[in-house]
């Protein structure tokens, strides 16, 4: 087994690194990672000790994680019937306000929003979060289709790797406010734009359409002969 990663793994690597069109979703699903990775570890902290919701932090919690369910489902909906292009340029834009006003209460509040206020604008940034991921990933994927299964781990380990030790950089600097996950994820919203904003422009000037997921095929009819 180990023979057989040393034969796939450092050839894709070198492959993936000199690819065009992989480096900016690569590194726009890295910044998604750290703000969807400091906010899990901080989502207890905040909601249990700073808006004093402990008793009531399962269903908040679970809550929020089904409204990403949700978005998880929709993006899957709207892939079906739009090009990538058409998704993540918009989603990143909201990505980016959404983070911009979770910012703007938090300062507004010295750090400590209400709870009806920031929860759901936290909750519409993780949304698109939702959203934005999976398209990334497809993106980053679709210069290597002849080597799928050993980009995606080494995607998947970059990402979550650099995004969770990122996440943790933000953690450490908690201080009783929201402040630093504000901070961190309007950080976020604005790599994420440009380089959304890069890969679309890489998209107009090349004449190869971006990649959108196939259709599901239908079930075949039944032989009645």
């Amino acid at each position: 087994r180990r023979t057989e990663l040393s034969a796939t793994v450092p050839p894709t690597a070198r492959r993936m690194a000199g690819a065009s069109g992989i480096a900016a979703p690569v590194l726009a699903l890295t910044a998604v990672m750290a703000v969807m990775s400091t906010s899990l570890a901080s989502s207890e902290l905040i909601i249990a000790e700073l808006f004093g919701w402990g008793d009531r932090f399962p269903l908040v919690f679970g809550a929020t994680a089904a409204v990403l369910g949700v978005a998880s489902l929709i993006n899957g909906r709207l892939l079906g019937r739009r090009g990538i292009d058409q998704i993540i340029g918009p989603v990143a834009g909201v990505y980016l306000l959404a983070g911009l006003a979770v910012l703007a209460v938090t300062l507004a509040a010295d750090g400590t929003p209400g709870f009806w206020v920031f929860m759901p604008l936290l909750t519409l940034a993780l949304g698109c979060q939702m959203l934005l991921m999976p398209s990334l990933n497809t993106l980053a994927l679709s210069p290597m289709a002849a080597a799928a299964g050993t980009a995606s781990a080494l995607v998947a380990t970059f990402s979550t790797a650099v995004g969770a030790s990122l996440g943790a950089l933000v953690d450490a600097q908690f201080d009783d406010t929201v402040t630093p996950l504000a901070v961190a994820l309007v950080i976020a919203g604005t790599v994420v734009a440009t380089l959304v904003a890069v890969i679309l422009r890489h998209h107009a000037a090349s004449p190869t359409p971006a990649p959108s997921p196939a259709p599901t095929p239908s079930p075949a009819a039944p032989n009645r002969g």
